[in-house]
């Protein structure tokens, strides 16, 4: 007989919230790294998790670079990891100062690519956040996003 030992959610949380914000940030940063090193030929298949490591620890840049890599390895493998990863990504850029350079960019990039797989995600327009696309990309003066957008949506 083997024992199994296992945390409450409860004990796991109050545990986690009992690290300093710091230790726990380069904790997240140590071990994103770690994943990365460990197999660098899996990477791209790791992205998620690696992605979480790196939301968790602060650092969202890198964060919605590496949800960008894993929607692009699931894309044809699992469409609905890929639209979690596109998800994740948008909710990344949305929480990005305001004054970052490259924030409407990095808005623009998952919703285009939501909208241009939407035929092949179940949901509607609203779903796939069209909306906001035309209003970013408006913004953007970035009509190629737009219309790849769009081109996924017409193809429903």
């Amino acid at each position: 007989m083997t024992a199994e030992y296992a945390f409450h959610q409860l004990v796991r949380a109050v545990a986690y919230e009992a690290q300093l914000k710091s230790s726990r940030a380069e904790l997240h940063r140590q071990l994103a790294s770690a994943i990365e090193r460990r197999e660098p030929d899996l990477a791209d298949e790791n992205a998620a998790l690696i992605a979480e490591h790196l939301a968790a620890a602060g650092d969202l840049h890198a964060a919605y670079k590496w949800h960008c890599v894993a929607a692009v390895w699931s894309t044809h493998r699992d469409i609905k990891a890929a639209k979690t990863n596109w998800q994740r990504a948008q909710e990344i850029a949305d929480r990005l100062d305001a004054d970052d350079a490259d924030r409407l960019a990095m808005r623009i990039a998952p919703r285009t690519l939501l909208c241009a797989n939407g035929w092949r995600i179940a949901g509607t327009v609203e779903d796939a956040g069209f909306d906001e696309l035309r209003e970013l990309t408006g913004v953007a003066g970035d009509k190629l996003s737009l219309i790849i957008g769009m081109a996924g949506l017409l193809a429903r």
